[in-house]
């Protein structure tokens, strides 16, 4: 496991330092995805407070997590319900 090291990031137009043990093309595509985020939200609401702006990126970006999560569970679940067919049928050959 690689270990972690401390990257720059800018969000927001603050600069933040994390740990990550990821490439520098996901922290860069990450940094990427937040700030567009966040200028997506930025230009469809009134708000000019930044940290209002920024709760509303973890919330969409929340939103967006648990319906992919939901959907790879639904999947999962139907996955196994296909493995147990299949194992039922090679057990009946």
């Amino acid at each position: 496991m690689p270990l972690k090291r401390k990257v720059d990031i800018n969000v927001f137009g603050s600069t933040f330092t994390i740990k990550t043990d990821e490439s520098d093309e996901h922290v860069k595509e990450l940094e990427r995805f937040v700030n567009d985020k966040f200028n997506e939200i930025r230009s469809a609401t009134r708000s000019v407070s930044s940290f209002n702006i920024a709760i509303l990126v973890a919330l969409n970006v929340s939103n967006l997590y648990l319906k992919d999560k939901k959907k790879w569970e639904e999947k999962e679940r139907r996955l196994r319900k296909l493995a147990e067919k299949i194992k039922d049928v090679l057990r009946c050959s």
